[in-house]
């Protein structure tokens, strides 16, 4: 089969490893554990998957993705080829207790490259800051690069980032909490003052984003579609069954607006949080499994 063209665009593939967690974060967006684990039949997926399309960067994700190292040593160590892809993880930092069990933890991670570590309001509850400095510290004698993924609710959240700077230049990346999983449940969602019409004109940002969810399979969105919804219509079971998908086809080709239009979707009066372009799309999206191109 000849390679779509918009495959080869794709850079990163970000990997579900499992839903379990050791910290019960107000926001998470994993909701219910269901105790999740990546499959040996889905291990060999991925490990071909990889080496098939290339892909130059690997996100694993969570849960946390500490209690799945056997899984993700399984999948690189069954890459083949000579490109080895730039290897990341996001993690809570539960294991940074000192710099040496921290750099035990990230030394038994196959040729891992980068730490993405969760830190927030909501994370401090459970993680010392004193960790935060550990694993910073534990990156920097690995040769691993350290960054911080904040989620904020309200742009007063960003005050968290002041503590961040007293450990020096950090890349900092900036998420908004959505109302899914135990974010629903305690009422949390990022805050807007009104309806951004703007967001209408524009297309899915995950379009040209991978990701593949355990126990599901790939998809570019991670979030409230496939959380929410019967998830048949918005994953495909191989990357090119997936961007052959008709989901595929219209977010990747089709504004916020042209898709309410296409499922009848009144934008007129769209509550403040549809401003959040995940909420929007779950709104827009019918929870019938009948989507068609």
């Amino acid at each position: 089969m000849k390679k779509h063209q918009h495959i080869s665009k794709i850079e990163e593939l970000a990997i579900e490893v499992g839903d379990r967690c050791n910290f019960k974060c107000d926001h998470c967006g994993v909701g219910e554990i269901k105790n999740l684990t990546l499959s040996s039949g889905e291990i060999e997926l991925l490990t071909h998957s990889i080496e098939q399309h290339k892909f130059k960067e690997i996100l694993f994700i969570g849960g946390e993705t500490t209690l799945y190292i056997r899984e993700i040593n399984r999948i690189l160590k069954g890459i083949n080829g000579t490109t080895v892809p730039k290897i990341t993880i996001t993690t809570n930092g539960h294991f940074a207790k000192n710099t040496t069990a921290a750099k035990k933890v990230l030394s038994s991670i196959w040729r891992l490259d980068a730490v993405q570590l969760s830190y927030d309001k909501y994370h401090c509850k459970f993680l010392p800051f004193e960790y935060v400095k550990n694993l910073r510290i534990a990156c920097s004698d690995l040769g691993v690069r350290f960054s911080v993924l904040t989620a904020i609710q309200d742009p007063m959240d960003l005050v968290i980032l002041q503590k961040l700077w007293k450990l020096g230049e950090i890349p900092v990346g900036i998420s908004k909490v959505l109302p899914i999983g135990n974010a629903k449940k305690n009422s949390l969602g990022m805050m807007y003052p009104s309806f951004n019409k703007k967001i209408l004109t524009e297309l899915c940002p995950g379009r040209n984003k991978l990701v593949y969810l355990c126990g599901r399979g790939f998809s570019s969105c991670c979030s409230l579609l496939v959380k929410r919804k019967k998830f048949n219509t918005f994953v495909g079971a191989t990357v090119a069954e997936y961007f052959k998908s008709s989901f595929y086809s219209m977010v990747s080709k089709n504004t916020f607006a042209r898709l309410a239009r296409k499922f009848r979707v009144l934008t007129d009066n769209l509550p403040s949080e549809c401003s959040s372009p995940c909420v929007l799309c779950d709104r827009i999206f019918p929870l019938s499994n009948k989507n068609r191109a």
